[in-house]
C-alpha cells in the first residue's frame, strides 16, 4: 500500500528538516509519542536506530526504526520491520517560496 500527502509549513526548508529529524525532541513535539529511546550514539544519519512508543487506537505500541536514507535538507527514509511487515516512510522537503512542502 502506498499513501502520499503534502503539507505546507511556513518555515525554511533547513529548519523544517531539522525539526522532523530531531529524535531527541520528538516526544515533546508529537502528541502520540510517549517515549523515544535512541539505540545508536552520535549524530543522526543513515543507520541511526531508535525505539519509539506511541499510543495508537487507544493502545500503546513500540517499534524499532532506522534511518536508511538521510539527505539533509531534502529527504530521509525511515524503515521498520514489525509483525511480519516491512514499513518504509519517505519524507521529502521542498522549498516553496519562504515555506516548505513536506
Amino acid at each position: 500500500m502506498k499513501i502520499s500527502m503534502t503539507e505546507r509549513i511556513i518555515a525554511p526548508q533547513e529548519r523544517v528538516f531539522g525539526l522532523f529529524a530531531d529524535l531527541d525532541g520528538a516526544a515533546g513535539r508529537i502528541a502520540g509519542i510517549t517515549k523515544l529511546e535512541r539505540l545508536t550514539d552520535g549524530p543522526v544519519g543513515v543507520g541511526t536506530r531508535w525505539r519509539e512508543t506511541r499510543v495508537m487506537f487507544g493502545k500503546e505500541a513500540t517499534e524499532e526504526m532506522e534511518f536508511t536514507v538521510f539527505e539533509p535538507p531534502r529527504r530521509y527514509v525511515v524503515e521498520a520491520e514489525s509483525h511480519g511487515m516491512h514499513y518504509r516512510s519517505e519524507y521529502q522537503f521542498e522549498p516553496a517560496g519562504g515555506a516548505t512542502d513536506v
